[in-house]
């Protein structure tokens, strides 16, 4: 089973994110259930890599976007955010390093 672990500095960049935009911070945490749910059934990172919402980048670490989430309309787009994330296959351990947007 896949544990979520929380990087050094990750909780206070993540709420200092979330007072910003909820919106954008709900939408990537979804996005981020998903991620732990396919590792889940799965077991494989690379089934991360082909979700619509993963971005690439290189040394392992992998980007999720807010992309496909539902949402309430409330008449304005999502900032363009990323959830940055890094698997270890071999203590099931998916760190959360850092969530910003673009001008962070």
């Amino acid at each position: 089973m896949w544990e979520p672990a929380k990087a050094e500095g990750f909780e206070n960049s993540f709420k200092k994110f979330d007072r910003k935009h909820p919106a954008e911070a709900e939408a990537v945490l979804a996005n981020l259930q998903t991620a732990l749910d396919v590792l889940n059934e799965t077991n494989s990172v690379q089934k991360i890599r082909e979700l619509n919402f993963a971005r690439k980048e290189p040394e392992g670490i992998i980007p999720l976007d807010s992309r496909g989430t539902k949402r309430k309309r409330t008449g304005t787009k999502l900032k363009a955010t990323r959830l940055y994330i890094y698997a270890v296959e071999i203590n099931s351990t998916l760190y959360l390093l850092r969530v910003g947007d673009k001008d962070s």
